[in-house]
């Protein structure tokens, strides 16, 4: 929002005429375009890749069936077939720019919505992992495409386990909700029981392809940045007060 002052008068008692001007919708119209042109490019690169990366992988599978491949050979072909996979989980990454659709915010009770979500990962997770959340709001609206806030919070519920598992060998999490009164926000922190990002990669956790881990394909903050923006809400890194690993989304509320 940009306020424009306007005196009224010259020389009077300093009277002025105030417009008040929302970019929100122009903003997220900007970024819907930027995605779409990215969308298109994306596409095409990822078909450009697929075609070589299936002959490739063919090759390697051949070479695994043949009797006569010797026992460092088969490892290595086993290694070109691996590589195959997670270059193709990269693609695969990269594809869901192009196959974004522009954003349908809904208002979500958050509170009913977590816990449902939470219940509904945890059941397709398929292991024990622990995951809390604390809200103390129950009659709070958020303004968010429920599938874009879907895809959002399993990609750092993903990387929290993932991380919590690294640093304490067992897989926690725990989202807390806060509102923020002087910027009218509601706060979504992802905690995780990690080591944390080193501040030398802080600034480049949401590049695209930038990973920290061996087999990261470096598009899920990415990703999950770009669903936040369109949706006019933020994802950011930070440590919670209690100094632990957390990746925060900022997101319009409405508190009824």
């Amino acid at each position: 929002v940009i306020a424009h002052f306007r005196e009224l008068q010259p020389n009077t008692r300093g009277e002025a005429l105030v417009f008040v001007e929302d970019y929100t919708p122009v903003t997220q119209y900007a970024q819907s375009l930027k995605l779409s042109s990215l969308g298109r490019l994306t596409a095409s690169i990822a078909h450009e890749i697929r075609n070589p990366l299936g002959a490739i992988s063919h090759a390697a599978q051949l070479l695994q069936e043949s009797p006569d491949l010797s026992e460092p050979d088969r490892r290595l072909a086993d290694i070109v077939q691996q590589h195959c996979v997670r270059v193709n989980e990269i693609v695969e990454s990269v594809m869901q720019i192009s196959r974004r659709e522009p954003p349908k915010p809904e208002y979500i009770m958050l509170s009913e919505w977590l816990n449902d979500f939470v219940l509904d990962y945890l059941k397709e997770l398929n292991r024990p992992a622990d995951i809390s959340i604390d809200c103390d709001y129950r009659e709070l609206l958020v303004e968010f495409d429920p599938e874009n806030l879907r895809r959002v919070l399993s990609n750092l519920l993903d990387n929290a386990l993932r991380h919590s598992k690294m640093a304490t060998g067992r897989e926690t999490a725990k989202i807390v909700v806060s509102l923020d009164f002087s910027t009218h926000q509601c706060l979504v922190d992802v905690i995780d029981a990690g080591a944390g990002v080193p501040a030398a990669d802080q600034a480049k956790l949401f590049e695209p392809f930038f990973t920290t881990v061996e087999a990261g394909s470096g598009m899920g903050l990415y990703l999950c940045r770009e669903l936040c923006e369109i949706n006019n809400a933020d994802l950011h890194y930070r440590h919670s007060n209690a100094g632990e690993s957390c990746f925060r989304i900022s997101l319009n509320q409405r508190a009824l």
